[in-house]
Order: C-alpha cells, then structure tokens, then sequence
C-alpha cells in the first residue's frame, strides 16, 4: 500500500456514465495512521432494465444488445442480472437473468433473449419491480436504458421511493438511447444520486457503459469537519482530539485514490460562472469559488470501508484557517477515472 505526495495532474473525469458502481464494506490498511476493518459485504450488484416497447424494434434493440455485450469487461467480480420491460401501466416486465455472480454464456444468453414486447413503456412498474429484487445494503446499481419517457406517469417518484427504501449504496443510471428528451431519464438518476447519458448509436453506448464502469469513490466524509491543522508533521498522520479529522471512504474496488484539496475564495459571479475578482468585475454579484492547491495525496484502498488521519497540513505546509474542499476520485486496474466525490471542512483557529 502507498502514500505518495505529488505535484500537479489533472483529474478530469468525463460526464458519460451509464452503467455500474459498486461499493461494499471492508475496511482499509494505510501507512501507519489507518483503520482497519476485518467485516466485508456481499459483491456489488448491477442490474439492467432494457425497455422492450414497440419503439425499441429493429436496430435500437439489435444496437442496445450489442452494445451490452460488448461492456462485459466490467462485469466479473459482480453480481449481474438483467430485466426488460414493455406494455400496459403496472406491467413489471421480465425477469431474463436472476442476479447472481457475472458468467458470460448466461449474461450473453440473456442478452439475446430480448424480445419486443407490447406497446407502452410502464417505467415506473418497472423501476419497482427490479427494486424489489436487489438486497437490503451493498453496493447496488440498477441500469435503465431506454429510448423514450414513460407512457404511465412520472417515474421520478418511483426512484425517490426506491432511493428512500434501499438508502446508501443505491443508484440508478439511465441510459437514453436515441431519447429526444433526457429530462424524465435526468430526474429518475438525479433522485439516486446516479448519472444520466444520452447516446444515439451502438457505438456511443458501449463507450458510454465502459466508461461508466469505472471505479466509484462512493461516500467521503470527514470527522469533524471543523477542526484546527497540526503545526508539523505529515498530510496523514494521527490526529488528536484537537487537532486533524478522521476521513472515511468508501470504495466500490480495489482501487489507487487520489485526493486534492482546493480553497475557498471570493469571486464574482459572472455569466453564470464564479469568476476571480478583478478591478473589471469587482460590482458583480459576490460568489465562492473553490481554488486547487497544489499536491495530492494518493493512497492504496481496498474494496468497501477506508480511512486515514488527516492533520490539516498539506504540501508542508499548515493549511490556513478557512473553507475548503476535500476531493476524491479512484482510478481502476484498467487506467479508468471514477467520478469524484467531494467533502467541505472547515480550518478552524487554534
């Protein structure tokens, strides 16, 4: 395991995301300032939902079958199961694969089994139904792809009951292939905290589902988040009751994390952007702008719980008192970037 204080490097991550996260509960090993965990939690699960309505006839089905199968390189080590749905409202649509642990020949069996169905998209039904399959915790990813809104009312109030039912660890991705528009798709990830793609060919989508398969840093948190910088000493490190944070995190695998810490600053609030004040913009409206400090911190974490010490130095130096912003992204065996998940704190005066 390592911990490696470095320079400058981008950590942009791309907005397409259509499949997949994964978290569970273990616990990390750090240098010397980790916490540890002997507890693990079931695989993470990934279920897709197809919708088979009339609509989806001839090419967008043969494309979105395709494209399915051509993302299973993210799909070992998880438990897969794979629904579609199409007709009347209150339709819960079609069980093709019981989750379980990910095995090619059936997954792709089940891909080909797709048919299409009666007209009508009951999304909501669907959404339900496909819930009600998945276990009670872990890391649980249902992927809705789809291309066209629902015929049977608003799907959003499902996904927030869904949300509200299965709690952390739940999302959904949806997928709007060939979808005129995104916004009812938008409204039932933005409800579960997942990520919302629209993609037009077979192509885009497999690009879209390998991109979403990266690892995912799924919950970040600091304790306390108001707390005074040590004086001396390293980035991670033992805190005290008065001095440094305890930061969790949870990782969907095993995973390189990076964080970096970025400064708040008063900007100006210009053509929807916070911008640096300067004598030109200095009567727009008063904003917060977050600045990047130099460094990162990059520490080995293991599938599930992690966590380490955190003093309020950074770069060697002591951070000044302040409000700031702890960021982190994990980056796979396969070079890919997760999505970054960011934590406020606060720098208080000794």
């Amino acid at each position: 395991m390592g911990l490696k204080l470095g320079g400058d490097g981008s950590l942009r991550y791309g907005r397409a995301i259509a499949i997949v996260s994964l978290v569970v509960v273990i616990a990390i090993g750090l240098a010397a300032s980790a916490e540890r965990s002997s507890a693990q939690s079931r695989a993470r699960v990934i279920l897709f939902v197809v919708d088979t309505s009339t609509s989806m006839a001839g090419k967008p089905l043969a494309d979105a079958q395709s494209a399915l199968k051509g993302g299973i390189s993210a799909l070992p080590g998880a438990d897969v199961g794979l629904r579609s749905f199409g007709g009347p409202c209150g339709n819960p649509g079609i069980e093709r694969l019981a989750i379980g642990p990910f095995d090619e020949p059936s997954f792709n069996a089940a891909v080909d089994s797709l048919t299409i169905g009666r007209t009508g998209t009951p999304t909501p039904a669907a959404l339900l139904a496909a819930g009600a399959t998945l276990p009670p915790d872990g890391d649980r990813t249902i992927v809705l792809v789809s291309d066209g809104g629902s015929s049977c009312g608003d799907p959003c109030p499902a996904a927030r009951a869904l949300k509200e039912r299965l709690g952390e660890g739940f999302r959904i991705d949806a997928v709007g292939f060939g979808t005129p528009d995104q916004s009812e798709l938008a409204c039932v990830a933005g409800a579960t905290g997942g990520s919302d793609v629209s993609v037009s060919n077979a192509a885009a989508l497999q690009v879209a589902l390998t991109k979403a398969s990266a690892v995912r840093i799924t919950s970040l948190r600091l304790s306390p988040r108001r707390f005074a910088a040590a004086v001396k000493g390293a980035t991670v490190g033992k805190v005290t009751a008065r001095k440094g944070t305890k930061v969790r995190y949870t990782v969907s695998e095993n995973a390189q994390a990076r964080f970096t810490v970025s400064k708040a600053r008063i900007g100006r609030s210009m053509r929807g952007e916070c911008r640096k004040l300067t004598a030109k913009n200095r009567r727009a409206r008063r904003c917060t702008r977050y600045v990047r400090l130099r460094g990162r911190i990059v520490l080995d974490a293991v599938q599930g719980k992690n966590g380490f010490g955190f003093t309020g130095r950074w770069g060697r130096k002591t951070l000044r008192p302040g409000r700031y912003k702890l960021i982190a992204t994990a980056t796979d065996a396969r070079g890919i970037v997760g999505k970054a998940k960011a934590a406020r704190f606060t720098i208080a005066s000794r």
